[in-house]
Formats: C-alpha cells, structure tokens, sequence
C-alpha cells in the first residue's frame, strides 16, 4: 500500500471522527474547539491531495518527487 496515500485517508478518518465528536459534546466550547480541529484536519488532507496530484509526494512515500531532491540532504 502506498504510504502517502494510506496517510491522506487516515487524516480523512480522523477529521470525521473529530467532526463526530464536535457533533456529539454538550458543551459549545468544546463543539467549537473540535470543530475547528476538524477543519484543520480537512485542510491538513486536501494539501497532501493536492501535493499528491501536483506530483510533489511520490505514491510510495518516498518524498519528493517532481522536484529531484528524492535522497537528498538538508
């Protein structure tokens, strides 16, 4: 299974399990506080989607692809 992949539905999976329990909470404080970490959850997702579409992460998980620095040092 490829790792980035397998990262972006386990980032989906929790923003929906957050989104559940903001749904779920009696207090409005903590609905909201879920809430928005659910939408940070969903917009964490949808940027390594795109990255993933744009060819900047390699299917497999082994980083950068489009950009030739697979392997390199920092």
């Amino acid at each position: 299974m490829n790792d980035h992949r397998h990262h972006l539905e386990a980032l989906r999976k929790q923003a929906a399990e957050v989104e559940l329990i903001s749904a779920l909470t009696t207090s409005p404080e903590k609905r909201e506080l879920f809430a928005k970490i659910a939408e940070h959850l969903n917009t964490l997702a949808a940027a390594v989607e795109l990255a993933l579409k744009a060819g900047f992460m390699s299917e497999a998980g082994t980083g950068p692809h489009r950009l030739g620095t697979a392997g390199a040092k920092i």
